[in-house]
């Protein structure tokens, strides 16, 4: 072989060897040419149509997990330590027994904090799903929540307890999911009532609302148990019927009184403050009045928020 092809037989192996190189090295550590470049505040994370968390303020997360926070000029940001875990759950935890209501807690730090989740057995049937509002706390850190929840009856005994982040573009984000064994529970049909969108859905009866049968574990007082599953609002298979809650999904009972024939309910202030118009207040004060009556031992039912009665509803 003649020097002059030694040498390019010797280039050629140089090259070979950098494109290896460069292969192996640029594409996992990045070689500052551009192309997987992380960004190092919040307006180059967003330049680079990395997710933006509807937080105040908001914040940016780059593939490698670091959070960048929007400044008070929108611009830069200092990182943050990455954030793994947008929702922690405490209870119950993976392969416990749960029954009726299941509790469940933890803490999370999301989008409004709003804490959204679902109970869903084997079958991929949402038994029960809702949200909550965080308990109070520091801006941009993990906050409490905690919630009771009853379900329907489930398919088989195995499923899930499923807690979430819903973005504002309506995705879910951080779902941890537990798996969990359903305790056998002795149930009670009730009915529930609440208005329904197929069968009106003009608004045209809004005091008119229509049953769904529901089951409860057995109680002492049915008729408050009955109360407090209308507050859980509708399932999904209710949804899918076209049953709608008008009852704001914040509102608390407070305490409920049966004496001779009149149940006292009182609710909190959410009660009246998330509920506006003529159409809504109806159906509301129907919603309650006809689960309570569905009971003999009930002939009236009296209303209060806050302990008054005073302009309540309506009335």
């Amino acid at each position: 072989m003649s020097k002059q092809e030694s040498a390019i037989v010797a280039a050629g192996f140089l090259a070979l060897f950098g494109i290896i190189f460069y292969t192996t090295q640029c594409g996992t550590n990045g070689c500052n040419t551009g192309v997987g470049h992380l960004p190092t505040n919040f307006a180059e994370c967003v330049a680079a149509g990395y997710r933006v968390r509807q937080t105040m303020p908001r914040q940016c997360q780059s593939p490698d997990g670091t959070l960048f926070t929007e400044d008070a000029q929108g611009t830069t940001g200092k990182p943050k330590k990455p954030v793994v875990d947008v929702v922690k759950v405490t209870e119950p935890v993976a392969k416990a027994s749960i029954g009726v209501p299941v509790s469940i807690k933890g803490t999370a730090n999301v989008f409004e904090d709003q804490v959204n989740y679902r109970v869903v057995d084997i079958d991929g049937t949402v038994l029960a799903e809702g949200h909550v509002k965080t308990e109070s706390g520091a801006l941009d850190v993990f906050k409490a929540f905690q919630i009771k929840a009853s379900y329907t009856e489930p398919y088989g005994d195995h499923g899930t307890v499923d807690v979430f982040e819903r973005t504002a573009d309506g995705q879910e984000d951080g779902l941890v999911s537990v798996p969990v064994s359903f305790t056998k529970v002795d149930r009670i049909p009730v009915q529930l009532f609440f208005m329904n969108a197929k069968k009106d859905p003009q608004r045209l009866h809004c005091d008119v609302t229509y049953a769904v049968t529901h089951k409860i574990p057995p109680t002492d007082s049915p008729e408050k148990s009955a109360l407090l599953a209308l507050l859980d609002g509708t399932l999904a298979v209710d949804k899918k019927n076209g049953y709608e809650t008008a009852v704001p999904v914040s509102a608390l009972l407070k305490d409920f009184q049966l004496d001779k024939g009149t149940a006292t309910v009182d609710f909190s202030k959410e009660l009246s403050d998330q509920v506006a118009g003529s159409c809504r207040t109806a159906a509301v004060r129907s919603q309650i009045t006809q689960t309570l009556l569905q009971f003999p031992t009930v002939k009236k039912v009296v209303i209060t928020v806050e302990g008054s009665s005073k302009g309540v509803l309506g009335k």
